[in-house]
């Protein structure tokens, strides 16, 4: 049950991703599907590119539980790192296509960081957490 909500969230978010960054405009307030606080925060120039890398953190938290059920290798940890970040330029090669978007190199990196981030706290979060105690 648990790897089924796993990969539906992470399915979520992915799509999320990939529909608010073909939007015709990079205005999220725009799409109308987020709360007006959030778009607020995202539509504010100061936070271009730091608000790719939110929905890649919540990708890494995903991605880190589901290695750390797992017992993943550092291995499965990259490659699955390097999907989020191949996610990230799908999604910003697809906006070439939309004449009010841009490719933009800081957001891959912002969601390589961010997909790293989460993955990296579950992993530290697992070492440390007391033997026998569920997560």
């Amino acid at each position: 049950m648990r790897q089924k909500l796993l990969y539906a969230s992470a399915s979520l978010v992915m799509l999320l991703i990939l529909y608010l960054s073909w939007l015709p405009t990079p205005r999220l307030a725009t799409s109308g599907m987020l709360p007006v606080w959030i778009t607020a925060w995202t539509d504010d120039s100061t936070h271009d590119n730091i608000r790719t890398g939110i929905p890649f953190l919540f990708l890494g938290l995903l991605s880190g539980i589901w290695l750390t059920l797992q017992g993943g290798t550092w291995r499965l940890a990259l490659t699955t790192w390097l999907v989020w970040v191949g996610l990230a330029l799908i999604a910003e090669t697809g906006q070439l296509f939309l004449p009010k978007r841009s490719f933009d190199l800081g957001d891959i990196l912002w969601a390589a960081g961010g997909a790293f981030i989460g993955q990296l706290a579950i992993k530290l979060m697992a070492l440390f957490r007391k033997p026998g105690r569920p997560y």
